[in-house]
């Protein structure tokens, strides 16, 4: 009776299973194929112009390599956003370009849009792998409290629903300047 019930079971458990290592596999194939549109998108929005000064440049490498190092992960997406910035910001990376605390104290010492343009990237980083890992969000409330801004997520979350479902970048950006306070 047993052999009998565990085959009637066996069936409905292996279909589940691969149902949901088929759904994994599919979705990071998605996120695989969808970064190196969303990389190019997002580097040519917030640094194609040179608008950013050797300062904020340093901050822009130091905000996607915060974001691998909190990951623990060297996701392809991750690399290729690596790639665009370091091509797109034409500086030497920082010593400590891998230092969470250095990038946060370098928030500080940029201009308020050179801060929102970095933020951003932070979050367009964060996602990019489609994934949101408390240590990314960790760092996420930690640079934004140090801008003195609000530290609530819900556009970083926004941003990734969007990345996931194939939708462009999110308008207006992730941050607005100004908006909110720590809290």
């Amino acid at each position: 009776m047993v052999r009998v019930w565990l085959a009637f079971v066996a069936v409905p458990v292996s279909a589940c299973w691969n149902a949901l290592v088929a759904f994994r596999v599919i979705r990071e194939a998605r996120v695989r194929a969808m970064g190196p549109s969303f990389v190019h998108e997002v580097s040519t929005a917030l640094l194609d112009g040179g608008a950013l000064s050797p300062a904020g440049r340093g901050a822009a490498l130091r905000a996607v390599a915060s974001a691998i190092v909190r990951t623990h992960d060297l996701h392809p997406n991750l690399i290729a956003l690596l790639h665009a910035v370091h091509r797109q910001t034409d500086q030497t990376p920082p010593p400590d370009v891998d230092s969470t605390a250095a990038f946060i104290a370098s928030l500080r010492d940029l201009e308020a849009t050179e801060r929102a343009s970095v933020l951003e990237l932070l979050g367009a980083a964060a996602v990019v792998d489609g994934r949101l890992t408390a240590a990314e969000k960790r760092l996420l409330r930690e640079a934004r409290a140090a801008c003195g801004l609000s530290t609530d997520r819900t556009d970083v979350h926004r941003l990734r629903r969007a990345f996931l479902s194939g939708q462009p970048r999110s308008e207006p950006p992730l941050v607005a300047v100004g908006r909110g306070t720590a809290g």
